[in-house]
């Protein structure tokens, strides 16, 4: 990660965790406000550390992302560029929430052939 603390009168170099943060952010809908409410920290500090005037302490890495449910491997996966949607993931999973018990044998059946 990127340990230098910049002062805003400086150019900003965006690290890729820095990015990632905004990004996982922005997948989950919080907005920066949330995501401080959320962490029982100010906005001010949430947006520092998306925008690269902060660094990225381990301790608030692992309270990010427990709030908003990624793990350590999603998070690497963002700071890579690879984290696939999961956007139609989470509709079969709402999908399945739905489905009368009695048919979640035959779903599963089919899904465990795939």
């Amino acid at each position: 990660m990127n340990e230098n603390l910049l002062k805003r009168n400086r150019k900003i170099e965006l690290s890729k965790e820095a990015i990632a943060l905004k990004k996982m952010r922005e997948f989950r809908s919080k907005s920066v406000r949330d995501v401080g409410d959320l962490l029982k920290i100010s906005f001010t500090t949430v947006s520092h550390m998306e925008n690269g005037r902060a660094v990225i302490h381990e301790g608030y890495l692992e309270k990010f992302l427990a709030v908003l449910e990624f793990s350590l491997e999603d998070f690497n996966c963002f700071v890579q560029g690879k984290f696939k949607d999961e956007g139609l993931r989470l509709k079969c999973l709402r999908l399945v929430e739905e489905i009368e018990p009695s048919k979640l044998e035959k779903l599963y059946a089919i899904i465990n052939v795939i």
